[in-house]
C-alpha cells in the first residue's frame, strides 16, 4: 500500500531503497504506516536490529527532509525478533500492519 502524505504518494519500497542506497542502511528494515484509535497516522521503521536508536532516527529524518520524501518523517522504531515474510521471501506487510495498529501508542 502506498503512503499518502500531504498530497504526495510514496511507496514504502521506494523509501527503503532510498535509505539503503543513500544512507547505507544495511539491516533488515521496512517503513510501515501505523494508525492509532483516532485514525491518526505515523510512520515507523520496523527492524530486527536493536542497535537503532533515537540518534539514528534523527539522522534518517534529516536525510528524508532533504530528499524527495521531505514530507515524510519517521516517528519511531518497532523491533521484531523476526520480521514476517511470505513464502516468496518478501516482507509480509499486511501482517505487520495488523500488529502495528494493535500496539499501544
Amino acid at each position: 500500500d502506498a503512503f499518502h502524505v500531504q498530497g504526495n504518494v510514496y511507496f514504502p519500497s521506494e523509501i527503503e531503497e532510498f535509505l539503503v542506497n543513500s544512507m547505507g542502511v544495511n539491516t533488515n528494515f521496512i517503513i510501515a504506516e501505523q494508525r492509532n484509535k483516532n485514525d491518526q497516522c505515523s510512520y515507523v521503521i520496523v527492524t530486527e536490529n536493536k542497535d537503532f536508536n533515537s540518534d539514528y532516527l534523527e539522522d534518517i529524518n534529516n536525510f528524508l527532509a532533504k530528499s524527495t520524501f521531505k514530507n515524510l518523517s519517521v516517528s519511531d522504531f518497532v523491533y521484531y525478533e523476526k520480521i514476517p515474510i511470505t513464502n516468496n521471501g518478501k516482507y509480509q506487510r499486511s501482517k505487520l500492519k495488523e500488529s502495528l495498529n494493535d500496539l499501544p501508542k
